[in-house]
């Protein structure tokens, strides 16, 4: 008696799911799915897994249209699991990896602008005072290089004139030699 009754409900319920997804109604769809896997889970009842994996896979349909992407991935899985080689299954358990990891991608892109640190004020004229130090310095090495070339052009300037002797050349170029 129980088992004629379950072999009347079991498909009654999956196909009402059916139903109810063609309607675009998920929320009842998952319940009578939810009902039909119920009875399934009962040992005694001994349900065949081909109608306990159509059960799984209408209430995964059903999740996924709801939004509720963890849980009708777990179905769905569960679903494949029973029937490894079903076409239907491994195209919606694949298309539910697919908007999870979406969602995983969106989650990391908020999150992190989130954790990474901004740049403050402080940081700002920090980087700004550094850059100016160093603007400085070449500009101060600039300059000394183009003291040093002119020295040097004076020197040879006057040597290549013939009226500067050795003595007063040493003198000229010592700040030169310093550096």
């Amino acid at each position: 008696r129980r088992k004629e009754r379950n072999d009347l409900l079991m498909p009654l319920y999956t196909n009402l799911a059916q139903v109810y997804l063609k309607l675009d109604s998920a929320a009842p769809a998952e319940e009578i799915a939810g009902k039909a896997l119920a009875i399934a889970e009962v040992p005694r009842n001994s349900v065949a897994s081909g109608i306990r994996a159509k059960a799984l896979f209408r209430r995964g349909l059903a999740r996924k249209a709801q939004g509720k992407l963890e849980d009708a991935y777990d179905d769905l899985a569960a679903a494949l699991q029973l029937q490894p080689g079903s076409e239907d299954v491994s195209r919606e358990v694949a298309s539910v990896r697919t908007k999870l990891a979406e969602q995983a991608r969106k989650a990391r892109e908020a999150m992190g602008g989130f954790l990474q640190r901004k740049e403050t004020l402080a940081d700002r004229r920090d980087k700004k005072r550094e850059e100016e130090k160093g603007r400085e310095e070449r500009r101060r090495e600039r300059l000394a290089l183009a003291e040093q070339r002119q020295q040097m052009q004076t020197a040879f300037g006057k040597l290549s004139q013939g009226s500067m002797l050795y003595e007063s050349r040493e003198k000229e170029m010592e700040p030169v030699r310093q550096r």
